[in-house]
């Protein structure tokens, strides 16, 4: 029952990817209610559209399913949903699954309200203007307020707000500069993240601090269709490893750019080991001593991403192994080669003996 209700509240995180990545939405506020209820503001409207009543209308067609297309495929850039579908579509599966739903919209001195029961539109409360709106922090945006239908969901059950803020976290670094909130009603917790670096702040913190050789190198790039993120950083210490994510869902398992990260790897690490006249250029670099020291964060993002098994834990698109091993190599090695100091350290944590350094 708790996976099915994160499912709910991941719909409507992704329609806050869909916003941020329009460029419109900057403030996304998650807050998880003492009755069980879970509230969504955006500071705008989450996606696009050719008018303030289009979208109005829009949105009335997808929160009840009502004469959708769903043979119709999504706008350029869309996040995929929880079944594959974009998230503004999967509105109406929040919608059918909650007791009650209501979406308040305002722009400026105007608020549209809408209320639903069991999925169903209350018709005293049709999607039109209801006069002047309370004051707002923004002069636009979207608030979404669901409760998770007792009759389908066990009676009581909560959504687990550490998943939650596990989730969050993620997508902050995913989006640099959006304000992420959330806060818990019920046990008096708020927390806030904006990262502006993004990855390169994830990077830092999933390591201890101590003993790092640099900063985190932070790099972004695209081969093809394929968009490649990636924030990575040794240090003395035990490293993070290497964890990533396609399309924002986490792969738990790794998978084809996972193997392409190491060649990629390898081969920056043999490149420097030659230009510093080594004979051992050819030196193997094993996974295990590849990251025993390195903790590397690693987003890519890919039109039709193809996953082994079901539970969408491994990315398996064959291409990405080169296309990220591309990258990878020509980041990593022209960040070695500038500074000789931090590059002998690397190979030395990476499994090459000493002697193999020298000339």
């Amino acid at each position: 029952m708790e996976f099915g209700l994160g499912q709910l509240v991941e719909v409507l995180l992704l329609l806050g990817v869909l916003g941020a990545r329009n460029g419109s939405v900057r403030d996304i506020s998650v807050e998880l209610l003492a009755d069980g209820s879970c509230r969504f503001t955006f500071d705008h409207w989450p996606w696009p559209a050719g008018s303030r009543e289009s979208a109005l209308a829009s949105l009335e067609r997808w929160l009840s399913l009502e004469g959708f297309d769903w043979s119709s495929p999504p706008p350029p850039g869309s996040p995929r949903g929880v079944i594959l579908l974009p998230p503004y579509v999967e509105l109406g599966l929040v919608n059918a699954l909650s007791s009650h739903l209501e979406v308040v919209s305002w722009e400026v001195a105007h608020q549209w309200r809408r209320c639903y029961r069991e999925g169903l539109a209350e018709p005293e409360s049709s999607m039109s203007s209801v006069g002047a709106s309370p004051p707002r922090l923004t002069e636009q945006g979207l608030c979404i307020t669901f409760t998770p239908d007792a009759s389908i969901f066990e009676p009581g059950s909560r959504m687990r707000s550490q998943h939650i803020l596990e989730r969050v976290q993620i997508l902050s670094a995913m989006l640099p500069s959006v304000t992420w909130r959330l806060r818990d009603a019920l046990v008096g917790r708020e927390s806030c993240f904006r990262r502006t670096r993004g990855l390169a702040d994830l990077c830092d913190e999933l390591v201890d601090s101590r003993g790092l050789l640099s900063p985190p190198w932070s790099f972004e790039g695209q081969v093809g269709s394929t968009q490649v993120g990636l924030a990575l950083q040794w240090g003395g210490f035990q490293g993070a490893g290497v964890r990533s994510w396609a399309n924002i869902h986490r792969c738990f398992e790794g998978g084809t750019h996972h193997q392409g990260f190491h060649q990629g790897l390898r081969k920056a690490l043999r490149s420097r080991m030659k230009a510093r006249g080594s004979s051992q250029e050819t030196w193997s670099f094993p996974d295990e001593a590849l990251v025993a020291h390195l903790t590397a964060v690693l987003s890519i993002g890919l039109p039709e991403p193809v996953w082994k098994g079901p539970s969408r834990t491994q990315i398996a698109n064959p291409e990405l192994k080169e296309d990220v091993a591309q990258l990878v190599a020509t980041w990593v090695e022209a960040a070695l080669a500038q500074d000789s100091q931090v590059e002998a350290e690397v190979l030395a944590l990476s499994g090459v003996p000493l002697n193999a350094l020298r000339p």
